[in-house]
């Protein structure tokens, strides 16, 4: 059995809009902008050693789902991934959802073995995307936004699928879905810890 994990980048990692929330209800206290493909992505430095957390203690095999195609390994070490100059990433016909679900399909159908766990997280994924694998596999779907990007909820509803502990689907749309905003963008500064969420407790962190 094998654990899987097809990675988006924008509006997954890159909470590109995240400054237009308002600092309260920001997913990440700690969101920083990056240097990046096209303008200064906003990466959340707890999310990314959560997701490092995640994939060492579940051994799970990321393979990179995204626009970025040859540039998100490079990309994906720039932000603190381990390992992530080494995942393979998907060729892409066209950047939507229903070519990335065949690229994944095709991947799959030459290793993917029953009992296999699977997630994807894309936040442009939409049910009538659905190829045949997500069936045959039991594969499941995490579906961050661009205000967000993977939340403390979803990195729990990850560790309880990749444990086998969550029978019940994993889609979930987003934990935030802010109103256009009303005033210009906050700045990136360190904002208060939300403490009405639950965040995985990262190893050698206090």
């Amino acid at each position: 059995m094998t654990n899987y994990l097809f990675l988006d980048i924008d509006g997954v990692l890159n909470a590109w809009r995240a400054y237009t929330v308002p600092p309260h209800k920001q997913a990440w206290a700690d969101f920083t902008r990056v240097d990046g493909k096209q303008w200064g992505e906003i990466i959340s430095p707890r999310m990314i050693a959560g997701l490092n957390q995640l994939i060492h203690d579940y051994d799970v095999q990321v393979i990179w789902s995204s626009s970025w195609q040859r540039q998100a390994p490079t990309f994906g070490e720039k932000i603190g991934l381990q390992g992530a100059g080494l995942w393979p990433w998907l060729k892409l016909g066209r950047n939507d959802t229903f070519h990335k679900s065949t690229a994944i399909g095709e991947f799959l159908a030459d290793v993917g073995r029953a009992g296999d766990r699977i997630i994807w997280a894309e936040d442009e994924y939409k049910p009538e995307s659905l190829n045949p694998w997500m069936d045959e596999f039991g594969a499941r779907a995490i579906v961050p936004s661009v205000w967000t990007g993977i939340t403390p909820t979803m990195l729990i509803q990850m560790q309880h699928f990749y444990a086998g502990d969550s029978p019940a689907p994993a889609l979930r749309m987003p934990d935030v879905e802010p109103e256009a905003p009303t005033a210009p963008p906050a700045p990136a500064t360190r904002q208060a810890e939300p403490n009405h969420i639950a965040v995985p407790r990262i190893a050698g962190t206090n």
